[in-house]
Formats: structure tokens, C-alpha cells, sequence
């Protein structure tokens, strides 16, 4: 299967294991092989691991997880996440998710596999001002993977959901095993499209991709895939601010991981791509999302160094909106992070009006390129090629302001919202640059 990864013996020993007691270690190996997708060879070149999907049905006779029968609704919605995230495009996703369908209907469930959750800590926490409408949030705290696995199936079937959304993290096997059995009301959400990810060739009631990268392969594989799209909140197709006559605004928001390619072998710093684009007469930098204080010196040694005023690199800190924040600081040009962009992030760009470059590297794999159906963005190999890739930018503002263009940002926009309500998709659109 092209675009397979294979971690060697593993399966092999998943389908010898006859007992709970012979699985236990193997589950736990398995969810801590996630260090190894990082290497160059895997991270942007593989997607799928699906000798590991094959022994997905094995693991659940194994723990007697029996099959559950249902018709799909939205009536009774569970939404399984392995943890979410202050800056992360799934995490945006799952709100996004439990936005739409309303939280009187929603239970949302996190294997919590790191154990970074805490109860004691949700005393009084308003899940909904955060973005999450749900009934509840838990998260499951039995000692190891397997007995995860095992709780999280008798949770679900307590809870008898009429439709499961699974965004789970790209080893979690608790999750995969313990929705299996549920597999008819089951859509295995694809947003780790640069990774191999547990689950994708499961057959689930539905494989849906976020991304536009990943979708024309998952097709091309058989997997009769859907592409949803990723939506905003309100679905506006926002209009962004009148261009003033002041400094030309970059903006760029992410994970701080990103910008430090942490787990990531890149060929440039991210301080490579900021340098040629300050170089652009009367310019600035706002950089949205969280950071700390030696990212912080880093970039103004890094800045102070190629002899620009590091002043002109400014952190403005997290938003509730990354859109918002674009027509707030009045950007013009928007930058993605590098060495992997988030789809999410330049979605929201776009969506203001706002164009967008990609910076990115040819070797990283054919999942980390950026593709979408709209247009408005470019993808760039080389710190040389941004002041001509700036200046293309510029000049596709005024039509990506137009009403031509909101109306099909709109349309893209609405894809996810009519998928979460359960109303059939037409065909992906064409890709756009």
C-alpha cells in the first residue's frame, strides 16, 4: 500500500497474543512508538499503517470488546480525542465539532494516555467559554493502555452513542480498539494528514479528511474517503481590514514546536524565512500564539544579527480568534509556520482576506506541501524566493476581498457544517494556488 509505514514485529506480535495479560505490554510499546513518525524518512512520506489496523478486530476479541449495533444521529453524539490543545488546529476541530451539533447532545471523552489531565483542575472550569459545548468532558484514568481500552469501550456502552467522532492522536490504539466495536456509527477524522495514523484503513462508517493534502491519497488508496473541509466559527467569510498607509503587516500563529522543529529535520530556522521578509521596506512581524522568553531571544538575537531592528518583531500572545486577530493588527501578508504549515490556521487567513505563503521544503514528503481549493497561497522552497512570493501576495489582496471570493470561501466553509449535520457532500473541488 503506498504511503505505508511499518513498524517492524509489532503486528506479528499483536496477533500471537492470545490474553489481556500477553497484549498489556505490547499496547503500552505500541502508543510509545509515536517518537519514531518523526524521522525524515516517515514525517511527510507515510500515512498509513494499516498492518496495524489489520490487528484492530484481533485486540478487541482479545478483550471481549463486543460489537454494538445503532443507526447513526446526531441525537447522542460522542466526540473521542486523545487530549486537546490551547494552539492546534484538531483541537479547533473538535470545538467546532460540538459547536454544530449543540452541547446538550455531546459527551466528549479524552484517553488522556499522557495523564496531563487532572479533574481536581476542572472544578468549576466552563468548558464552553473555552470552546468545547459538551454535557461533560472526561477523561479515562485506568492504570494502563489496555485497561483504557477496556473503560472506554464500557463507557461508550453506557452512554450508547448514535454517532461517534474519533480525532484521536496518531498511536492511540485505546481509542481505535475501543471505538471498533462501534464502527457503524464511527467516522475516523483524518487530521494527522503529515503522520501515519492508527485507524485510517479501519473501516469506520466513514473516513473523513480535513485537509486537502491528504485527501487525493486516501482516495487513491480506496478509501472512499469524504472531504469535509474545516469550518470557522459564525461561518463568516470575513472581509478583512481596509489596507492603511502604514507598515506592510506579516502575520504567522502556531504551535511553539513549529517554529523550533521540534521532532522535525529542517533545513532552515524559522528566523531564515522572518529575515527576508523584514527586509521589505516599512515592514513588521505580529506573531500570534503562545512563546516563551528564549524563543523571544532568540528571534531578537536572530533579528539583531542580520542588522534588523528586533522591535519590529512583535508577540502579541494567544487569541480566541486567530481571524480576528489578522484584521485586528491589520495584517497583510500572512506566513505560515514552517516547517509544517497548519491548515487550520491558514484557513482562518484566507477567510479574512488575507493572503497566505507557505514556506516548506520538497524533500519533507508530499504531506507537509500545502493544498487547498481556494485560492490566495503560495508555497515557497528557499528564503530567496519570499520577497517575490510577498510581493505576489500583495498584489492577489484586492481580489481576495472581493464578494466573488467570500462567496467561495463561504462554500468551503459550509462543507464541514453539512457534514457534522449529516447531509451528503459533493465532489472535493479542484485545487487552487
Amino acid at each position: 500500500m503506498p504511503f505505508e509505514f511499518e513498524i517492524p514485529g509489532v503486528a506479528a506480535e499483536i496477533l500471537a497474543a492470545r490474553t489481556a495479560e500477553a497484549l498489556d505490554p505490547i499496547l503500552t510499546k505500541l502508543t510509545r512508538s509515536a517518537s519514531a513518525l518523526g524521522a525524515p524518512t516517515v514525517r511527510g512520506h507515510k500515512l498509513f499503517v494499516k498492518d496495524l489496523d489489520d490487528t484492530i478486530p484481533h485486540i478487541a476479541r482479545v478483550l471481549r470488546l463486543d460489537d454494538r449495533d445503532g443507526e447513526k444521529s446526531n441525537d447522542n453524539v460522542c466526540v473521542i480525542a486523545t487530549q486537546l490543545y490551547g494552539v492546534g488546529g484538531h483541537s479547533k476541530v473538535v470545538a467546532d465539532i460540538t459547536r454544530l451539533i449543540g452541547g446538550e447532545k455531546v459527551s466528549l471523552i479524552l484517553t488522556d494516555l499522557y495523564g496531563n489531565i487532572a479533574y481536581r483542575r476542572l472544578i468549576g472550569e466552563d468548558m464552553e467559554a473555552r470552546g468545547y459545548h459538551c454535557r461533560a468532558l472526561l477523561a479515562l484514568k485506568a492504570p494502563s493502555v489496555l485497561d483504557r481500552t477496556i473503560e472506554l469501550h464500557r463507557l461508550l456502552c453506557a452512554i450508547k452513542p448514535t454517532r461517534i467522532f474519533l480525532l484521536q492522536h496518531h498511536m492511540d490504539v485505546c481509542a481505535v480498539t475501543a471505538t471498533y466495536p462501534f464502527r457503524d456509527i464511527t467516522e475516523f477524522v483524518h487530521h494527522a494528514d503529515h503522520l501515519p495514523c492508527l485507524g485510517a484503513t479501519v473501516g469506520y462508517s466513514a473516513h473523513v479528511d480535513l485537509t486537502y493534502t491528504c485527501h487525493p491519497i486516501c482516495a487513491a488508496a480506496g478509501l472512499n474517503p469524504i472531504y469535509s473541509g474545516m469550518t470557522l466559527p459564525g461561518l463568516s467569510a470575513v472581509q478583512g481590514a481596509e489596507k492603511s498607509d502604514g507598515p506592510l503587516v506579516f502575520g504567522t500563529c502556531g504551535n511553539l514546536g513549529k517554529y523550533r522543529q521540534e521532532g522535525r529535520a529542517s533545513r532552515y530556522r524559522w528566523i531564515d524565512w522572518v529575515i527576508p521578509a523584514l527586509r521589505t521596506p516599512n515592514s513588521k512581524f505580529i506573531h500570534i500564539g503562545p512563546t516563551d522568553a528564549a524563543f523571544e531571544q532568540d528571534i531578537r538575537q536572530g533579528l539583531a544579527d542580520a542588522g534588523i531592528d528586533p522591535e519590529r518583531y512583535v508577540f502579541a500572545g494567544l487569541t480566541p480568534s486567530l481571524q480576528t486577530a489578522l484584521i485586528d493588527h491589520q495584517v497583510d501578508v500572512y506566513i505560515s509556520s514552517y516547517p509544517e504549515g497548519g491548515g487550520r490556521a491558514t484557513l482562518e487567513a484566507l477567510a479574512a482576506g488575507v493572503p497566505a505563503v507557505a514556506p516548506s521544503e520538497a524533500e519533507m514528503g508530499p504531506l507537509v506541501q500545502y493544498s487547498s481549493p481556494l485560492s490566495g497561497w503560495a508555497l515557497v522552497y528557499d528564503p530567496a524566493q519570499m520577497p517575490a512570493a510577498i510581493a505576489d501576495a500583495e498584489s492577489r489582496r484586492d481580489a481576495m476581498r472581493s464578494a466573488a471570493y467570500r462567496a467561495t470561501v463561504q462554500i468551503e466553509l459550509n462543507r464541514f457544517e453539512q457534514y457534522v449535520a449529516g447531509r451528503p457532500l459533493g465532489p472535493a473541488p479542484a485545487p487552487q494556488s
